[in-house]
């Protein structure tokens, strides 16, 4: 028991991630970030909501393979609002900072909507962010 409180003291003591949630130039940039994507998704515009992804992100839509790249990205966004989602509504519950400003974290809940304004689904997802020059950039999440 002793050893595992020591080593559980030693991990805490040796971890490099800082924590500071909502904060708010965070909150605000990523907010703006999720209009614009919320903006992007209703026009059915999946090659712009690529532009808003790192080169190299990943989405990990649930039941399906790792999507790689900002053309793929934008891709499956398309085929998303081809296939009857027509829009997007995201409602952030927490971000903060991961090692520095280098990158943070998003959990939030969204709602998908028809045309017609009937709820399709209701979730809730994370998603990690990558400052690039002082621009925030989605780079890994569901």
């Amino acid at each position: 028991m002793r050893q595992a409180i020591l080593l559980t003291a030693l991990l805490l003591a040796c971890a490099t991630t800082t924590f500071a949630a909502n904060d708010p130039v965070l909150y605000n940039a990523i907010a703006a970030a999720n209009k614009i994507f919320m903006s992007l998704f209703a026009q059915g515009n999946g090659a712009a909501i690529g532009q808003l992804y790192t080169p190299d992100a990943h989405l990990l839509p649930p039941g399906a393979p790792t999507i790689e790249g900002q053309a793929n990205i934008g891709n499956f966004f398309a085929g998303a609002h081809a296939s009857g989602v027509a829009q997007a509504v995201f409602d952030i519950v927490e971000v903060g900072y991961l090692h520095g400003d280098a990158l943070a974290y998003e959990r939030s809940n969204y709602t998908f909507y028809s045309s017609t304004g009937s709820v399709l689904d209701v979730g809730k997802y994370v998603v990690i962010w990558r400052n690039v020059t002082g621009h925030m950039y989605l780079y890994t999440g569901e």
